[in-house]
């Protein structure tokens, strides 16, 4: 939702996302420009904010995500922090300056939409108001999380080609319409302007110099919960997938000219 790029309707596009961000617990416009920086340098060790697994693996971590324990935790801090004006260094580094008024004031709006919320419950004497807001997130992010770590999972860190650092897997119509086509994933990277909804356009015209896609769900998951696996006993292990003899050639970068894959 933070592309603007889900619906035609530009005012359907942000107040989707202000009621996801708010349900989700994500900051708003924190989250988006964290989102900016993530397409800039996807999987750049430093630079991505948006890393699912490091190097090796945090198991724990991991655990706690799944069940959004970790995440959710970050989040309300960072909106309390926002309320009394403060941005943490990190965001600082991705959010234009010009933006951090916006940032404070939705932190404070928040504040005062929790506070009606726990004033509901109290009224009440129930914790339905909350369960009913907050709690579908809760409920539901381990389905979340693990279509979540079949973007980037495994692939390559420090890259400059997303072909070698992100992934696309075909599923059925349900999943598609519930990940909004993310599982055009590449293809999200390479063009995010490209709405949504023509991703899948976009795939047939560029999947000739891509990576085959992973047949399913289900098989992108396999890939990614292997490859943390591995990565626990070998870091370096990495995914490097393989091109059609027509297709171009990966850049691994930094250079543009190099050609040859990192040894590891």
């Amino acid at each position: 939702m933070g592309h603007k790029t889900a619906f035609k309707s530009k005012i359907l596009n942000e107040t989707v996302y202000q009621i996801a961000s708010f349900v989700e617990l994500f900051p708003p416009t924190q989250w988006r420009w964290s989102h900016v920086r993530h397409h800039k340098d996807t999987l750049i060790v430093g630079r991505d904010p948006e890393f699912v697994s490091q190097r090796p693996p945090a198991l724990k971590d991991i655990l706690l995500n799944f069940f959004y324990l970790s995440i959710g935790k970050l989040n309300l801090k960072r909106m309390l922090l926002h309320s009394i004006g403060i941005l943490d260094e990190e965001e600082k580094n991705y959010i234009p300056d010009r933006h951090y008024k916006k940032v404070i004031w939705e932190g404070r709006i928040w504040v005062l939409v929790f506070c009606f919320i726990i004033g509901l419950c109290l009224y009440y004497k129930s914790i339905l108001p909350i369960l009913y807001v907050i709690g579908p997130t809760f409920y539901g992010f381990p389905f979340v999380f693990l279509i979540v770590i079949t973007q980037h999972v495994g692939l390559n860190d420090d890259v400059l080609d997303y072909r070698l650092n992100t992934r696309t897997f075909y599923t059925n119509y349900f999943i598609r319409f519930l990940y909004s086509n993310m599982n055009y994933h590449l293809e999200h990277h390479m063009f995010p302007s490209v709405p949504y909804y023509n991703l899948p356009l976009l795939h047939e015209k560029i999947k000739d110099d891509c990576p085959p896609a992973l047949p399913s769900l289900r098989s992108a998951i396999k890939d990614s919960v292997i490859s943390i696996i591995r990565q626990t006993k070998n870091p370096a292990y990495t995914i490097f997938p393989k091109l059609s003899e027509e297709a171009n050639p990966y850049l691994y970068g930094p250079s543009p000219y190099c050609f040859k894959p990192k040894q590891i």
